[in-house]
C-alpha cells in the first residue's frame, strides 16, 4: 500500500512536471524540484473548452484568471529565447508514469534548477503542449449593449468588442471590430461602421470631439442619392464621401438658405486657401463663397455660370457681397460683388458690369432702368487710348483716357458709328451723350473727331468735322437754310465738300471754300442724270419744264473734290421752238429748235477775251459761221467779206445793239463729226431772248462762265424730264 501511494504520488508529480515544462531532447536525466503540492494545484485548474479569443462576457462581471507563463528550460546557449509554446489541448491525457529511482533531493552543493521532463520511452505517446493563456473577457452593457444587440451583436456589422466601455465628458464609447458605438447624453446612442462610406471619411479625420469630426450625434439620415450623418463638431459626412462644416461661414449660410431642401447636397468639399484667404463649397443648386472681408454668400443659376466663366473670386468682380436679387425690369436679376455686379435677364443671359468708368457711366444713365438696359457682353479693354467698350441692350458704352466715358444709342447713331469704323474709325471715341431737341426730331452727338447728326426725315446719320463742321455750326446748323447733312464730308486733291439738305459747304484749295445752294446739280452726284458729265470740272445745266418752251433754267455747277455743287443759278432762253427730243437733230436754224444732249466746250469768241482758258477767237468784220449744208464751211468758223446764204455774220450779231455775240462760247453740237443739215451754230451767248437754237443768258453770267471755264467743260441741255430720272 505504501509503495502504491509512493508510486501514485510520483506519477502525479511527473504528470505535473510534464504539463509545466517543455520536453527536453538530450541525453541527461532531468532533475525536478517541483513539489507534489504544486503539481496538484495545476491539475486542479479547469482546462479551456473554447478558443480564448472568442470568449465574450455578458452583463455580470467574471473574475479574470491568472496568466500562465511557461518556464524556460536550461540550454547550452542562454542568449537564445525559448520558442512559443503550442496551445494546450482542451482535455490533456497523461502518459503512464515511469518509475524514477533517482534521489529527488538535491545535494548540499547543487543549486535547484527548473524541472526537466524525462526522456521519452520507446513506444510512449508524445506529451501534450502547455495550455494557452485565457483572453481577457470584455463586457458590453447598458445603452451600448442595447444598440449592439439591435445590430445583431457580434454576428452583426460591428462584430465583437475590442475594448471595454470608456467614459468621456458628455458621452461614453466602446470600440468593436467593425466600428464604434457612442452614447451621447443629449442625443442618445449612435454607431458608426468602419466599412461604410461615411465611416471611411470619419476614420480619416480623427475620432474624438477635440479633433476631426467629433462623435456622431445622429444615425445615418437618408438624403439625395445616399445618406449623411451628423457629428458633434458641427460637421456632416455624406455617403458620397463629402463633408460639410455647419458651424463655419459656408455651412451657416447653407443652413440659412434652406439646406438640403433648397440648396441640395454638397458636390465638393470646402476648398480654402483662395484669394484673400477665402473659401468656397459647391452644392447641387448653388456655390457658397466666403472671405474674411465679404462674408458668406451663395451664387447660383445663370449668374453663377457667368461668375465661373470669369474666374469666380479670382476674376474681375471678386467675392460676392450680397444675395441675388430679382426685382429688375424684364424680370431680371443682379448680384453685387466686391468690384461690380453680374446681371441676368432671360434671352440675353448673365454678364458683369465692373466698377470703373463704364460701370460708373452705366449707373449714371439709370442702370437697367436706363436706355442701356442689360449688358449683352463683357467689357473689352486693350483698345487705343487705354480704351474699353461694352455692349448693352440699348447701345454701346465706351471709355478712353482722352474722352472719358460715354455711350452710343442703338439706332441711327450706332449704325452710323459702325459704318465709320467704330472707335477706330473717323469719329473716334464718343466724348458726350447725344443731344436731342433739334428741328424735325433731330439729335447730335459729339465724338473725338466730329459730330454725328440724325433726324426724322433721313434714314442715316451723317457727321460733320473740321473746317466744314465749324462753318456749319457758325451758319446755324440744322436751323439754317442748309438743314441737316445728307452726306459725310468728301475730300480729294486738297478740297473738301459736304452736302446738306439746302446746299453744300466747300473747303480747301482752288476756290473750293464757301456755301453753295442746293439745286439740280445734285442730280449729277446721285446718279439721276441721264447724261454724262464726262468728268468735267464745270457743267452748265440748261432745261425747260416741257417741250415747245423757250424759257429755261440755267445752273452753273462746279466740281469740288468730285462733287458737283451750285456755283450760281439763273434763267435764260433756248430756241423759240423749244427742244427737240433726245436723239433728234435740231435741224436748220430756221426751224428754231435746240438739240437735247450733253456737249463739250472747247472754244469761245467775242469782242475781247475776258480771261477764259478756252481757245478764244476775237471777232472781226469778216467773222462768219457756215450755215450752208454740203459746203466745206458747214458748221465751222471761217472768214469772208460777204454774207452767203445761211451763214451767220458773227460780227453783225456781236456789234448790233442787242450784242448777242459780244461774248459767246461754241457748243460742240454736230461737231467735230458734222452731219449735213443736222444743225449748226449752236452757241452760248449774251442777249437773253428766245433764239434760233442757241442758249442765251445774262451778260454777267456769260462773262463769269467764260472766266471759269476750262476745255472739256460741258453743257447738258434739254427738257427736264429728258435730262433727269
Amino acid at each position: 500500500m505504501k509503495n502504491r501511494l509512493i508510486v501514485a504520488t510520483l506519477a502525479l508529480s511527473l504528470f505535473g512536471a510534464m504539463l509545466s515544462t517543455p520536453p527536453a531532447f538530450g541525453g541527461e536525466t532531468p532533475v525536478s524540484n517541483q513539489s507534489a503540492t504544486n503539481s496538484s494545484a495545476e491539475l486542479a485548474e479547469p482546462a479551456a473548452t473554447k478558443d480564448a479569443a472568442s470568449v465574450t462576457a455578458v452583463e455580470t462581471d467574471v473574475a479574470q484568471p491568472a496568466e500562465i507563463t511557461p518556464e524556460t528550460s536550461p540550454t547550452t546557449n542562454p542568449a537564445t529565447k525559448p520558442e512559443t509554446q503550442a496551445p494546450v489541448p482542451a482535455t490533456p491525457q497523461p502518459s503512464e508514469p515511469v518509475q524514477d529511482n533517482t534521489d529527488p533531493t538535491p545535494t548540499a552543493t547543487q543549486e535547484p534548477s527548473a524541472p526537466v521532463p524525462a526522456p521519452l520511452l520507446a513506444g510512449s505517446p508524445e506529451p501534450p503542449a502547455p495550455a494557452k493563456p485565457l483572453a481577457v473577457e470584455i463586457v458590453v452593457k447598458g445603452a451600448v449593449k442595447v444598440r449592439w444587440d439591435s445590430l445583431n451583436g457580434q454576428n452583426g456589422p460591428l462584430g465583437a468588442p475590442l475594448s471595454k466601455e470608456e467614459s468621456n465628458p458628455g458621452y461614453i464609447v466602446q470600440e468593436f471590430k467593425g466600428g464604434f458605438i457612442y452614447v451621447d447624453a443629449g442625443t442618445g446612442s449612435h454607431h458608426i461602421l468602419a466599412s461604410s462610406a461615411i465611416g471611411k471619411v470619419w476614420y480619416g479625420g480623427g475620432k474624438d470631439a477635440a479633433e476631426g469630426f467629433g462623435v456622431p450625434v445622429s444615425d445615418e439620415i437618408p438624403a439625395e442619392n445616399g445618406s449623411y450623418q451628423k457629428f458633434s463638431g458641427g460637421k456632416w459626412i455624406f455617403s458620397t464621401g463629402l463633408s460639410l462644416n455647419t458651424k463655419g461661414g459656408i455651412g451657416r449660410k447653407w443652413l440659412a438658405g434652406g439646406g438640403l431642401a433648397t440648396l441640395g447636397v454638397p458636390t465638393s468639399n470646402e476648398m480654402c486657401a483662395l484669394r484673400d484667404g477665402g473659401c468656397l463649397q459647391g452644392f447641387k443648386k448653388t456655390t457658397i463663397f466666403w472671405s474674411p472681408t465679404s462674408g458668406s454668400h451663395a451664387v447660383h443659376g445663370g449668374i453663377l455660370g457667368r461668375y465661373k466663366t470669369n474666374g469666380m473670386q479670382a476674376g474681375p468682380v471678386g467675392y460676392p457681397v450680397g444675395p441675388e436679387t430679382c426685382n429688375l425690369p424684364q424680370k431680371g436679376c443682379f448680384q453685387n460683388f466686391q468690384n461690380g455686379q453680374i446681371l441676368w435677364v432671360a434671352g440675353t443671359g448673365a454678364f458683369s458690369v465692373v466698377i470703373g468708368p463704364i460701370g460708373n457711366h452705366f449707373n449714371s444713365q439709370g442702370g437697367t432702368a436706363g436706355f442701356l438696359k442689360f449688358p449683352r457682353g463683357e467689357q473689352v479693354c486693350g483698345q487705343s487710348d487705354n480704351g474699353c467698350y461694352q455692349n448693352f441692350q440699348g447701345g454701346v458704352a465706351y471709355s478712353a483716357n482722352s474722352t472719358g466715358a460715354a455711350s452710343v444709342h442703338n439706332g441711327k447713331f450706332l449704325s452710323g458709328y459702325q459704318r465709320r469704323g467704330w472707335h477706330n474709325g473717323t469719329l473716334g471715341f464718343p466724348k458726350a451723350q447725344q443731344v436731342c431737341g433739334q428741328p424735325n426730331g433731330g439729335c447730335y452727338q459729339d465724338f473725338r473727331n466730329g459730330r454725328l447728326w440724325s433726324n426724322n426725315a433721313h434714314t442715316n446719320a451723317y457727321m460733320t468735322m473740321g473746317g466744314i463742321g465749324s462753318s456749319y455750326t457758325a451758319k446755324g446748323g440744322p436751323r439754317s437754310y442748309l438743314g441737316y447733312p445728307i452726306s459725310d464730308e468728301h475730300c480729294s486733291g486738297g478740297q473738301c465738300v459736304q452736302t446738306f439738305v439746302g446746299g453744300y459747304i466747300g473747303w480747301g484749295s482752288g476756290g473750293a471754300g464757301g456755301y453753295y445752294n442746293m439745286s439740280e446739280c445734285q442730280n449729277l452726284n446721285n446718279g439721276r442724270s441721264r447724261y454724262t458729265t464726262g468728268g468735267a470740272n464745270r457743267v452748265l445745266l440748261t432745261f425747260t419744264n416741257g417741250y415747245n418752251q423757250a424759257y429755261a433754267t440755267v445752273i452753273y455747277c462746279k466740281r469740288i473734290a468730285g462733287i458737283y455743287v451750285t456755283d450760281w443759278k439763273s434763267d435764260g432762253y433756248v430756241g423759240a421752238s423749244g427742244f427737240k427730243a433726245p436723239g433728234v437733230p435740231s435741224g436748220p436754224t430756221r426751224n428754231l429748235f435746240s438739240p437735247t444732249g450733253s456737249y463739250t466746250f472747247t472754244e469761245a469768241f467775242g469782242l475781247g477775251n475776258p480771261g477764259t482758258k478756252l481757245a478764244y477767237r476775237t471777232l472781226n468784220p469778216n467773222s462768219r459761221w457756215g450755215g450752208n449744208p454740203w459746203t466745206p464751211t458747214y458748221n465751222k468758223y471761217h472768214e469772208s467779206t460777204s454774207w452767203v446764204g445761211w451763214d451767220e455774220n458773227m460780227w453783225y450779231f456781236a456789234t448790233r445793239a442787242q450784242h448777242d455775240y459780244r461774248q459767246g462760247a461754241v457748243i460742240n453740237y454736230n461737231r467735230p463729226n458734222i452731219v449735213q443739215d443736222a444743225g449748226f451754230a449752236i452757241f452760248l451767248h449774251e442777249n437773253k431772248v428766245p433764239t434760233a437754237g442757241c442758249v442765251s443768258i445774262d451778260d454777267w453770267a456769260m462773262v463769269d462762265f467764260l472766266q471759269k471755264a476750262t476745255p472739256g467743260d460741258r453743257i447738258i441741255m434739254g427738257v427736264k424730264s429728258a435730262l433727269f430720272k
